[in-house]
């Protein structure tokens, strides 16, 4: 075996160690020189024992820093003791944090040599400081969230609180506090569950989680939510996390209570709901039964009346069977929008879903209401996109009593100008069996007020008393249409400016049906491909009708205002030997 003295070990020793070795020597003048670096040192500092052997620590390394580790130096030697310190130096290798001790080495009563060992500590203290700051934050975030934080040890039976705790139990940090001093703070009637609870999860190392009461010392009662955990550190600890739910608590009481009395009320509503729907179905049931029971004698005195207005008559009687005519006739009328509008309110209504053409209702409807609109004077034409449907599925009878009631109102309040509807697709409807079809129906009218809008739809209402003085009718008409287009699935409503007319638009989707009119498809089967066509019309909107109509068949238009205009374009076409073959005039020109 080879043997190895002191000295050889110690050698080994220096140069084999992870900590940084130094050696300084100290001259007969007392100063410190560095005598040797071992390989860690060099490594680890970046310094080199040939460079520095020799030297003094300020020599070595600058005087900003060779003074502070001289200092140090010098109290090891002055005190003839081993010292340890923490430094942080900025060396070759970087900026680093270093535990040292220096330890000297005595020979008849001096200090010959100091040796010293550095363990490089930056990483540790890196640590250490983010762990304080975590600390600091957690403490932060406990205090700012309530929350108080506790440890009991289960073998000395020491509870720890922090000063949130204390704050919620309203105790002082000098207490002592132990298992049993928490336990007389629960509340009697929650004591005995949550001691039972606690005990249990700590037999079977489950998490401890409860809420409970417990009782001031000033006789508060709090609301508290706890959670802990068994740990093992140096012996069986728990740790937990108290926080009072007292606020919340009493919210949550007051939520139920609330929402108990919201209960009742909503039942009370839906009982009076209820009531005020079967009162109002008995009085439309009513006024139903009573408006059918009236009609029959109402049509009875309108025929009677017109068989007398065919007798001999004197000029005055004529005059009076008259007015009684058309006065039941007024009241026919009312009577049969009551009944109408009963039906409906009674649910009695049941739409029909079968096949009709509807390009043909429409234009009858029109036809029957153009005749009203002529004896006033005014225009109405008709467009229809080439898009609409000519069959659909649907209750054309409701359909009717839509258009007619919105025509009706639109020749009423109308004295000059034109009413024109429209009929065209919505594109953005999306379906594969279903169209959406809008009608709009524009007058040049009175016009509606931007408030009184949103009313002219409620029973019994017109844009302005007035208006039932000049041109009489219920204000139902509006009501009824709007209910039948909502029961069709539909929607109604209206743009109007006063003294510019008014603009009523409904949407209805219409389920499309195949088409079975051979009638229609002849008429769809017209080309007017390259035929030139003179149109001539002082309605601007019948031009544009037309000429829309003659064009997506493939006609040339040519539109004139004035028979003046009609004149100057037919000899203009003459002569440039491609007469009109066609010319289109409005018979009142």
């Amino acid at each position: 075996m080879v043997e190895l003295n002191f000295e050889q070990g110690y050698q080994i020793l220096f140069n084999n160690t992870q900590d940084a070795l130094f050696i300084m020597e100290v001259d007969e003048n007392q100063d410190l020189r560095f005598l040797k670096l071992n390989p860690a040192h060099e490594n680890l500092t970046g310094l080199k024992t040939e460079d520095v052997a020799g030297k003094t620590p300020v020599e070595a390394v600058g005087p900003e820093i060779g003074e502070i580790v001289e200092s140090h130096y010098r109290e090891c030697l002055e005190k003839k003791e081993t010292i340890s310190y923490e430094e942080v130096l900025d060396l070759p290798s970087g900026k680093k944090t270093w535990a040292t001790q220096l330890s000297p080495v005595i020979n008849e009563g001096k200090v010959t040599h100091i040796v010293g060992s550095a363990r490089n500590i930056t990483e540790r203290k890196k640590l250490e400081m983010e762990n304080r700051e975590l600390s600091q934050r957690y403490k932060q975030a406990t205090e700012a969230a309530g929350i108080g934080v506790w440890k009991l040890d289960l073998k000395d039976n020491f509870l720890l609180w922090d000063q949130q705790m204390n704050k919620i139990y309203e105790l002082t940090s000098e207490e002592n506090k132990t298992f049993q001093a928490w336990v007389k703070h629960l509340h009697p009637e929650d004591k005995e569950r949550v001691v039972a609870k606690f005990n249990r999860a700590l037999d079977k190392e489950n998490i401890f989680e409860d809420e409970f009461r417990i009782k001031t010392d000033s006789g508060k009662i709090k609301h508290i939510k706890a959670f802990g955990k068994s740990i093992y550190d140096s012996g069986k600890k728990v740790i937990g996390v108290n926080y009072d739910i007292t606020e919340k608590v009493k919210a949550l009481k007051g939520l139920e209570e609330y929402s108990k009395e919201l209960k009742i009320k909503n039942i009370e509503l839906e009982q009076a709901r209820d009531k005020a729907w079967e009162a109002s179905r008995a009085k439309s049931e009513f006024l139903a039964t009573m408006s059918h029971e009236i009609r029959t004698p109402m049509n009875s005195i309108i025929g009677m009346a017109e068989l007398l207005l065919e007798t001999d008559l004197s000029k005055q009687q004529q005059k009076y069977v008259d007015i009684f005519q058309k006065a039941g006739e007024s009241l026919l009328n009312l009577i049969n929008d009551i009944l109408n509008l009963s039906k409906i309110e009674a649910g009695k209504i049941e739409l029909e879903k079968k096949k009709f053409n509807l390009i043909e209702t429409v234009e009858s409807i029109a036809e029957m209401i153009a005749v009203r609109a002529y004896k006033k004077g005014l225009e109405m034409p008709l467009r229809i996109s080439s898009e609409v449907p000519q069959c659909v599925i649907g209750d054309p009878e409701r359909l009717r009593q839509i258009l007619i009631n919105l025509l009706g109102n639109a020749v009423k309040f109308t004295e000059q100008g034109e009413i024109f509807l429209d009929l065209r697709i919505e594109s953005n409807f999306k379906s594969e069996s279903k169209k959406m079809i809008t009608f709009m129906v524009k007058d040049t009218g009175i016009g509606i007020e931007e408030e009184k809008q949103e009313t002219i739809f409620n029973h019994f209402t017109q844009a302005d008393s007035s208006s039932t003085r000049k041109y009489g009718g219920t204000g139902l008409g509006l009501t009824i249409s709007k209910q039948l287009v909502e029961l069709m699935g539909g929607k109604i409503w209206v743009k109007s400016q006063p003294g510019l007319g008014s603009t009523f638009y409904f949407s209805i989707p219409f389920k499309v049906a195949e088409k079975t009119t051979v009638k229609f498809e002849k008429k769809k089967n017209i080309n007017f491909d390259s035929i030139s066509i003179l149109a001539v019309d002082d309605n601007p909107t019948n031009l544009f009708i037309l000429e829309e109509m003659l064009s997506d068949k493939g006609a040339i238009v040519e539109t004139a205002g004035s028979g003046e205009e009609a004149l100057s374009a037919l000899e203009k076409s003459i002569s440039s030997n491609n007469p009109f073959k066609i010319i289109l005039m409005d018979n009142f020109m």
